[in-house]
This record gives C-alpha cells, sequence and structure tokens, in this order.
C-alpha cells in the first residue's frame, strides 16, 4: 500500500512538471514593452521593443531578412539588432536620429516567430512624440539703447521665421507688459560684432539679414522696456518646427538674470567688509555707523558701466591715498549662460588706506581743470557706455577701523644654540600679552611657567618683542613651547587671541625616515652640517601639552661615524601606527590632548628634539588639511548596458602622514559622473569598521554611454546632499570636477546653505563604462607564430571566426591591415638622459607619421573558419617598433567584426649609445662641449635583452658641418676617427673641438643602420650620426 502511494505522488510531480513545460512552450507571444514612451521624448532617444520570451539563441545570428515585420511611421532608416535575447533595438546611422515636433507610430505586425515556434497573433502599436519647440538657453548679447537688450535665443530645434513671427515676446516685469521683438539671423561673426558694439553706439543691430531658419536667433525688442525691469522670454503656444508638424501645447516663460539699467547713470555706492566680514553697502544718502575693515578691499558700485575711462582720474579721495580704480577682476559684459545681472558694474579700489580714517570718497562728472603748465585737460566727461553723463550725488562718506589685532611667530621655529639670534614677535592692537609655557632643557622639564610682556601705547603699528628663548632656557639648547595669549586693544569679535608655538634652540640638524619596518635617524651639525658621531637617540611617546622625556624609550640607539642610526620600524611598537594622534596641540580638537611620537637626540653638546608629526619642517606652508583621503573602488563587471545595476565596493584610507588609518568620524557620499553632465549622487554611505562601503547604483534605461568615475566626497563635520555640485567661495554653483581645478588639490572651500564655510575633500577611487552591445553572430579571433619578430623575419597570421555557439564561420570574405610603428627604445640604463642611443625615441625616421604599412589585402575563410596569412619578410628600418595587426571578417549582414592585437618587433639586435656631454641632460640642457677641451666619447653598446656587449669593436668618425643645401640639409666634412673596444664598462676615446662649429658623430659596427644623434656644444649643436 506504501509503494503505490509513494509511485502515485512521483507521477503527480511528473505530471504537474511536464504540464508545466507544455504550458510554457505554448505562452503566446507577446510585446511586453516598445521604449520610448509619452511625449517630449529626446531626439537621441532609441526604439526597442521588448518581448514576454527570448527571441533568437545565444550565438545565432540576428535577423537578415530583407523585409523585418515592424513598420515605423514616418520611416527610420532602422537597423533592427538584438541587443538582448528578448529585446530588439533599432540602429540608426551614426549621423541620424529622431526627428523633432514628430509622432511616430511603431506597429509590430503579426509573423515574427520565438525559436520555439510560437508566433506573434495581433500587431501591437506604440505612439510616443518627440520634443516641441522650447527655448534652451539665452545669452546677453548687447544694448541698442539702456532698456533694450540684444538677447542670443537658442532652441531645441530648427523653426523658420513662419513660426517665431508674432511668438517671441519680452516680458517687461516692472509695467507687466509682453515687448514686442524683430527676429533676426544667427551667426558667430555678428554676434562677435555686436558684442564689441556692447553699447549699441554703432548700432550695428540695423543689418538687413533676414533670418529664415536655424536653432539659433538674434531677438531685438520694437520697443522699451521699463528701466530697472527684470526681462523674461516668452515663446507662445502652437509653434511648430522646421521639420516636423507637431506644436507647442504650452506658453513657455524663461526667467533670466537680465535687468535693464537705471533711468539716469548714476553712483549707487560702496562696498566693503566689516571686521566680521561680513558686507557692507554704503550710499550717499545713507552713510552708516559700520566701519569697513582697512585690509579688505574696497569698490564702487555704478549704475552702468564706463567704456575706455580711467576711473581714477575722476576719484577724489581726502584724505589723499594713492589709489587705482578699477573694473572688478572676471566681470564679464556678458555671459556663457542666462546669469548675468545687467545693472550695475562694480569698480575696485586698489591702493592703501589708513586705518581709524574719515574718508571723503567723490566722482567729478568733468576732468579737472588745471593740468601741469597751465594747459586744460584733455579728458573727455564722465559718461557711460551709452554716452549718459553721470548724475549726482556723486559723494560717499565713510570710516575705516584699525587694523585688526595680529600676533605672530614663525612656528615651528629652530635656532642655532651657538649663535646669538633671539626669535621675535610681532604683536599689533594687543595687549595684556601673556607667554604661558614649559621648557625642557638640559637640566630636565618644568612646567606652567609664565612671562608678561609689556603694553605700548601706539595703535595701528607692528611692534617687536622678543620672545625671550634664549634667556628663559637653563642650558644652551632645550625646547620652549606653550601658548601667547593677548587681548585685542579694542573692541574686536574674538575676547581672547591665542598663538600655540614650539620654538627651541639646538646644535643639530635631525632628519628621520620612519619605515614600517625599519627606521633611520641622521644627525648633523646645525652649521657645519658635518655628521654627529655617537648621538644617543630615543623615540618615546608624549602627550603634546605636557612633553617630557622618558625614561623608558620605546626605541634607542647610538649613531655611527656617518651620524646615522638604523632601528626598528613602527611595525615593532604601533602596527597600525594609530596608537597615537600624531598632532601637536595646535592641530588637537578643543579640550583635548594629543599625543605624538617624538625623537630626542643628545650628546655632550646639546640636545635636539623632532616632532614625528606631518613632515615636521622648518619654513613648511601651512596645509589645511592635516590628513586626506584614499579611495579605491571598484563594480562588478567594467561594462553596463543603460538600465543596469551597478554594485560597487569600496575602501576608504586616511592618509595621514603617509600612514593609512581606518577613519572613525566623518560624513560620506559618492557622485558617480559620466559624460555631458550626467551624475548620479549616493548620499550617506556608511564607511564599516574595516574601511570598506557598499553601494548599489540604478542606471536609467536613457543614460548617457560612455565613461563613469566614481568620486568619493568627505566632509569632517557636516552632513552631505546634492554633493556633485557644490557651493564653492567666490563662485557660483559648480560640480565637484570643476571643484577640484579651481583649488588644484583634493579639497574645496565651499559654502552650506547657512552661508558657513566648510571643506570638502574629493577622491576618485574607481571608474566603470556604459555602453550598449550590438551584437554581433560570430567572434573573430588571430595569433602569431612568434612573441617578436626581428628584421627579415616571415610573419604567420591566423584568423579564426565561430559563432557564439562553437560552430565554424566558413567561407566569410575577410581583410588583414598590418602597420609598424617606432617605439621607445627597450634599453633601460641607470640614466635615460645619460645616453642617447642609436634610433632614439622615435626610429630612423625624421618624420613624426611613425604608422607604416606593411600589408593591407583580403582573403577568404576556409570551411572551417580559418586562414593563415603569410609576410614572407618583415624589412621596416625602424630599429625597435610595434607591429600591429588588425583581421576583420564580414558577417552575414554585410559588416565586418575586427579584431586587432600587437608584437614587438627588432630591426636590429644590439643599439650603440653615446653619453651626452652633460650627464644631467634634465638640470642642465644647454651646456656643451668646451671648445679647446678634450671631450670623451663615452660609447656603451646594449642588446636587445638589454644585457651589455664586450668586445665589440665600435668605429666613430666626426663630421663638420658646412654650407646648408636644399631641403634644409647640410654638406659635412669629415675631421676625426677613433676606434673603441666595448667591455662592461663605459669605454671612451677623446674628441677636442677646435672651433665653434655643428659636428656629427658617427658611430659604427655591425649592420650600417643611420640614426641623428643631437647634443650641444657651447652655443654649438652636434648631430651624432650613429651606424649599427
Amino acid at each position: 500500500m506504501t509503494q503505490k502511494k509513494i509511485l502515485l505522488i512521483i507521477f503527480a510531480i511528473f505530471a504537474s512538471g511536464l504540464h508545466a513545460q507544455t504550458s510554457s512552450n505554448d505562452k503566446p507571444l507577446r510585446v511586453s514593452a516598445i521604449y520610448p514612451t509619452g511625449t517630449e521624448v529626446a531626439l537621441g532617444d532609441s526604439i526597442t521593443i521588448e518581448f514576454n520570451q527570448n527571441m533568437v539563441s545565444f550565438g545565432k545570428s540576428m535577423f537578415t531578412d530583407a523585409a523585418i515585420p515592424i513598420k515605423v511611421e514616418p520611416a527610420l532608416e532602422c537597423e533592427w539588432n538584438w541587443v538582448k535575447l528578448n529585446t530588439l533595438k533599432c540602429e540608426l546611422p551614426f549621423d541620424s536620429r529622431l526627428a523633432p515636433s514628430t509622432r511616430y507610430q511603431i506597429t509590430v505586425l503579426p509573423g515574427i516567430v520565438a525559436p520555439r515556434g510560437q508566433s506573434l497573433e495581433q500587431e501591437h502599436v506604440h505612439v510616443f512624440e518627440t520634443i516641441t519647440p522650447a527655448i534652451h538657453r539665452v545669452n546677453l548679447v548687447s544694448w541698442m539703447s539702456p532698456n533694450q537688450p540684444i538677447l542670443k535665443v537658442q532652441f531645441n530645434q530648427e523653426l523658420t521665421r513662419e513660426q517665431l513671427l508674432g511668438n517671441v515676446y519680452l516680458y517687461d516685469e516692472v509695467s507687466g507688459k509682453e515687448i514686442p521683438t524683430t527676429i533676426k539671423q544667427h551667426s558667430y561673426d555678428l554676434e562677435r560684432s555686436l558684442r564689441d558694439d556692447y553699447f549699441g553706439r554703432s548700432k550695428r543691430y540695423l543689418y538687413k539679414r533676414r533670418f529664415t531658419q536655424d536653432d539659433a536667433v538674434m531677438v531685438l525688442p520694437d520697443e522699451n522696456l521699463s528701466f530697472e525691469s527684470k526681462v523674461s522670454v516668452v515663446l507662445s503656444a502652437g509653434v511648430s518646427g522646421a521639420l516636423g508638424q507637431l506644436k507647442s501645447t504650452k506658453r513657455l516663460v524663461i526667467e533670466t538674470s537680465i535687468t535693464t539699467f537705471t533711468e539716469e547713470f548714476r553712483l549707487l555706492g560702496l562696498h566693503c567688509r566689516d571686521f566680521h566680514g561680513e558686507s557692507l553697502f554704503i550710499t550717499a544718502e545713507q552713510p552708516l555707523d559700520a566701519l569697513c575693515a582697512v585690509q579688505a578691499s574696497v569698490s564702487l558700485e555704478f549704475s552702468s558701466r564706463f567704456d575706455d575711462i580711467n576711473l581714477t582720474d575722476y576719484v577724489q579721495l581726502e584724505p589723499s591715498a594713492d589709489i587705482n580704480i578699477y573694473l572688478k577682476s572676471g566681470q564679464r559684459i556678458t555671459s556663457s549662460r542666462n546669469t548675468f545681472q545687467g545693472i550695475g558694474s562694480r569698480y575696485v579700489h586698489r591702493g592703501t588706506l589708513a586705518p581709524d580714517t574719515n574718508y571723503i570718497l567723490e566722482i567729478n562728472s568733468e576732468p579737472p581743470q588745471s593740468v601741469e603748465g597751465g594747459r586744460q585737460s584733455s579728458l573727455a566727461s564722465l559718461k557711460d557706455g551709452f554716452g549718459r553723463t553721470l548724475s549726482g550725488p556723486n559723494q560717499i562718506k565713510f570710516k575705516t577701523a584699525h587694523h585688526s589685532p595680529m600676533m605672530s611667530l614663525r612656528t615651528p621655529l629652530v635656532v642655532d644654540s651657538a649663535d646669538r639670534y633671539e626669535p621675535m614677535l610681532s604683536l599689533q592692537n594687543v595687549e595684556d600679552v601673556t607667554i604661558i609655557y614649559d621648557l625642557m632643557d638640559g637640566h630636565g622639564t618644568i612646567r606652567n611657567q609664565t612671562r608678561q610682556l609689556r603694553n605700548f601705547d601706539q595703535i595701528d603699528v607692528v611692534q617687536k618683542q622678543p620672545l625671550g628663548l634664549r634667556s628663559t632656557l637653563r642650558s644652551a639648547s632645550g625646547v620652549m613651547y606653550g601658548t601667547i595669549v593677548g587681548s585685542a586693544t579694542f573692541e574686536y569679535p574674538l575676547e581672547k587671541l591665542e598663538w600655540s608655538f614650539f620654538a627651541q634652540a639646538t646644535p643639530y640638524s635631525v632628519f628621520f625616515k620612519l619605515g614600517a619596518l625599519s627606521t633611520l635617524a641622521w644627525v648633523v651639525n646645525f652649521q657645519t652640517g658635518q655628521p654627529i658621531a655617537n648621538a644617543e637617540v630615543e623615540l618615546f611617546k608624549s602627550v603634546s601639552t605636557k612633553l617630557a622625556k622618558s625614561d623608558s624609550p620605546i626605541m634607542k640607539g647610538i649613531t655611527n661615524t656617518n651620524g646615522i642610526v638604523v632601528l626598528p620600524g613602527f611595525k615593532t611598537f604601533d602596527p597600525k601606527w594609530d596608537l597615537v594622534d600624531h598632532d601637536m596641540d595646535e592641530n588637537c580638537a578643543e579640550n583635548r590632548e594629543c599625543t605624538a611620537y617624538f625623537l630626542y637626540v643628545e650628546t655632550d653638546e646639546g640636545q635636539a628634539l623632532l616632532p614625528v608629526v606631518d613632515d615636521y619642517q622648518i619654513g613648511r606652508s601651512r596645509m589645511i588639511f592635516n590628513d586626506y583621503i584614499d579611495h579605491w573602488a571598484t563594480t562588478a563587471q567594467k561594462l553596463y548596458q543603460p538600465g543596469d545595476t551597478v554594485h560597487i565596493k569600496g575602501y576608504v584610507r586616511r592618509d595621514r602622514h603617509e600612514h593609512r588609518t581606518i577613519f572613525q568620524d566623518g560624513h560620506f557620499a559618492l557622485c558617480v559622473s559620466g559624460p555631458r553632465e550626467r551624475e548620479y549622487e549616493i548620499n550617506n554611505i556608511t564607511v564599516n569598521e574595516f574601511g570598506a562601503y557598499d553601494a548599489i547604483l540604478k542606471l536609467n534605461k536613457q543614460t548617457t554611454l560612455g565613461e563613469y568615475k566614481i568620486v568619493l566626497v568627505y566632509a569632517p563635520d557636516s552632513s552631505l546632499a546634492e554633493v556633485c555640485r557644490v557651493a564653492v567661495r567666490d563662485y557660483d554653483e559648480i560640480d565637484v570636477y570643476s571643484a577640484l581645478e579651481l583649488s588644484r588639490s583634493d579639497s574645496v572651500q565651499f559654502e552650506d546653505e547657512e552661508n558657513n564655510v566648510q571643506f570638502l575633500q574629493f577622491r576618485v577611487g574607481g571608474k566603470f563604462e556604459v555602453h550598449e552591445f550590438k551584437t554581433n553572430p560570430i567572434r573573430v579571433s588571430q595569433s602569431f607564430d612568434a612573441e617578436y619578430y626581428e628584421r627579415e623575419d616571415s610573419m604567420i597570421i591566423t584568423t579564426k571566426a565561430e559563432l557564439h555557439a562553437g560552430d565554424p564561420y566558413a567561407n566569410a570574405p575577410s581583410r588583414v591591415h598590418v602597420t609598424i610603428s617606432a617605439k621607445t627604445l627597450p634599453v633601460k640604463v641607470d640614466d635615460d638622459y645619460e645616453y642617447k642611443f642609436s634610433a632614439g625615441r622615435y626610429g630612423n625616421h625624421r618624420k613624426r607619421s611613425w604608422d607604416v604599412g606593411i600589408v593591407s589585402d583580403e582573403f577568404q575563410l576556409n570551411r572551417k573558419g580559418f586562414y593563415e596569412y603569410t609576410i614572407d619578410a618583415l624589412t621596416s628600418d625602424f630599429y625597435y617598433g610595434e607591429i600591429t595587426v588588425e583581421t576583420s571578417v564580414a558577417s552575414d549582414r554585410g559588416k565586418y567584426v575586427a579584431v586587432t592585437s600587437s608584437v614587438p618587433y627588432f630591426g636590429v639586435d644590439q643599439f650603440v649609445g653615446i653619453r651626452r656631454p652633460v650627464a644631467n641632460y634634465r638640470l642642465s640642457y644647454s651646456r656643451g662641449i668646451p671648445i679647446g677641451e678634450p671631450w670623451p666619447i663615452n660609447v656603451l653598446v646594449v642588446s636587445k635583452d638589454n644585457e651589455i656587449v664586450p668586445e665589440k669593436v665600435v668605429s666613430i668618425t666626426v663630421y663638420r658641418r658646412g654650407k646648408q643645401i636644399l631641403n634644409g640639409n647640410y654638406t659635412w666634412y669629415r675631421v676625426f676617427d677613433c676606434e673603441v673596444i666595448s667591455t662592461v664598462q663605459v669605454e671612451a676615446c677623446d674628441f677636442t673641438p677646435p672651433t665653434e662649429t655643428i659636428t656629427k658623430f658617427k658611430p659604427k659596427f655591425s649592420i650600417p643602420k643611420a640614426i641623428h644623434i643631437n647634443l650641444k656644444s657651447t652655443s654649438t649643436q652636434l648631430s651624432v650620426n650613429v651606424k649599427v
């Protein structure tokens, strides 16, 4: 009974599986989706048709039928390819795309058959519409008058005159009126001419050229707009394109930042900044009580711009000061985008203003009447570019503040203990200055010492006071470190001013190279640079604010006669280099005590202390960041299709003082940036305890094809959002790559939404590519009969073509194209610049078209899909190069599938080199052979395997250059001969140039092949002709 039940169960399972399989095989064929969809479809989109099951088998050919049961109206030159097993795509010619303003209908007709026999029973109809006319960009070009701008308007497609007439307006924000316009033909020559006539004085806008059809036009208002009115461009609804029938359905209003000028030309006010960095704007009618920071720039804002006038000639400043007024750097009259504020032009004052001074600045509309010699000034009246005279009031009163409080002492500070130099502290507008310090010298360590500096009565004057390093130390050498604290003499945003310092007097210079496995310290005399032997060297760990020599150093040693001691590497005591902060007190976070390693050196003559932090060296520039990020990112594959999901795995490390550690804090995000400003943002990346992160990115189906870079964005303090675009200080919003270009580093200063200055760091970690795969029914491969070839060798190129399923692709027409190009010689010596080798860098040819064709031929594969193409002899004159072979096989669709491979080529098997007159060629490019002094012609012979060839006889002939003949060639006269036998060492013969002339050297051996080598001799060029 039990056996019967088991048999019934097995039969039921088998029956249900058979039924499922049958159902799957009988599933009706239908169209799942057709793309693109909807309206306003981009012209670069592709038509793709997805079916509910696989339509081709992997390895089989694409459609080859002349008539494909798909109908596209209006017709397109579609080449239908299977880009996936169930997806068919319309491939257009490279110079074609969808037509604008067009309604397309895709009809999939019955007759398409799946591999298992299912046929599409009913036609499937799909409709989409491409973009209708819209304004793409608006640029200010120039002006007809102060309230009539001339605009360049670009559309998303070509439009005709008939469609635009009466449909383009300028909207006057002040009056609320729509201003009719005149449409004129655009050309770049015309645009340049109008820009040159920016104020419209030459009336070049009255040209007669009539607009017919284009995607860009010049728009001129037929009436005056209101003064000080923001301008918008209006495109009416119902406009159709030149290449389609669809009409726009919405009235478009494009706002710009273009504003008409004021009715009168006048001085608007004065810009400056206060102590807090806040911007101040002072007008003649409304003077402010706030003080302008004396070190900040002052600029004048006018309602319009001057034309070819030096404003300095018209400005009077009381009390007088040496000033120069210029148009603000970077201010553009027009903009590459619609962001220019038409009203107002700013002129910046450059000069020195006195602190705590009341100034009266006045602009004279008329030139000065008296000049040297009693003659009247030749300067014109002060007018703007439109010819309007400056209207008053033209006088502004402002006051400068005192100089900012300042305490300055260069740090780190090291002085020679044998010298008398005393470090000086610079003070300005600071009082009640106290030095709080610790000492570490030959008598030990003392802490919490203070010294009060005397106050000065003078304001805004830099005062020098000695730090007191030498008088404070109890021995000739030692360290003084701490904080200088003071208060501002007058009201200031900071209650207290602090300056951390680290100063020492020592007789030694100490160099320290810390490695993972071994460490080297080198001690030399500060003055002479001579090595110090028998110096005790110790490495210890300490809190930087409580510095003291340890009784139990981490490691120690004694320097040898060269002043060097080798110690163990940091792996022995700090394997991950993360047991201390590696920072001094000045870089520590508030209320924290930083720890660091210190190297202590002591002899009977004195001591030295070297903090092992941040490449500690004297005179270094101060960095914004003490650490940087390293970022490595990879994807599951390097090639993706639109619509795919990209899995990203990344690793982040803090590169701190050349040692990498894992981040413990901060905020991370990714910006994946591709071609044509295509960007994907992934915010709030979580970095785990191993310094790793995972991210998933879904590409949209219409994503731009090309290379994408994975950029990690790190913010130490603030959370991240919209990381692909940041508002960098002093710039408009820009992308991360532009930000990096601006900063020329991996960090960028930017402003957040609350205008707080922050710092971002960026690091590109990896990349991937997005492409559409055009499937081919065949794959082609090639192979060679050798790993490299020499001159006179034969070459056999084997070509193989097969279907993806593995079957041979027989009797196909094929092509082969073989070229050779000169390459850098594979010779490696200790200094590549020290020797000039035969064949040089580019081979034995003066022309720089280094690809030389060898073979270009056609053949046919055999029935097994193979062919062996033979080149009887390779005879290129290149000494060394690369042979490139491209083989292509025609598919059953008439297109060729190509494969390219390369292989090295040796024209000779040995190379002779001559040492240049100057060994360090990079540092001394112009020096040459002295006249009248022997010059050893050093010769070195190297094989193609990069081995020195001994016992080789090299004959050298020296020629003097004569007169120039045709085509830049010269006659040469033989002046010297010698012979050298090569050894494993450099061999030479001496040549003494008798006169200042161009000389040619001709070493030779074995097979004769020539190459010129250019050297310099005093002011004379040497042309070395090498024969091997």
